[in-house]
């Protein structure tokens, strides 16, 4: 397991960009997933998503990079969504973690 992004929702995707652009980010990729678009931006090693939703709060994820969800199935957890299949290929499940943390698990390779 290692770690992949943290999620950040947001309201105004360019605007938010933007910013993080000044700050030498740049855009690695762009996709819609269940109405959501989510912008990764990258600055070295670390990697931001930003998640426009139709909700008005702020919510902040962590993200780490799996080979297999089997172990996360059986962990305790209790699994919030998916696992899903993004259109880029990649797999994602989110489950409820430490105190209510959302923490989103993702498998890249196939």
């Amino acid at each position: 397991m290692k770690f992949h992004h943290i999620g950040i929702e947001v309201n105004d995707l360019q605007e938010e960009s933007h910013k993080l652009k000044k700050l030498g980010f740049q855009e690695e990729s762009f996709l819609v997933l269940n109405g959501e678009k989510l912008l990764f931006m990258k600055k070295d090693q670390l990697r931001l998503e930003l998640i426009k939703t139709a909700s008005k709060g702020t919510e902040i994820h962590f993200c780490f990079e799996v080979k297999t969800f089997d172990d996360l199935q059986n962990s305790g957890f209790k699994i919030i969504e998916g696992p899903s299949v993004m259109n880029n290929g990649w797999e994602t499940m989110f489950v409820q973690g430490i105190d209510n943390l959302m923490i989103e698990f993702l498998r890249i390779e196939g």
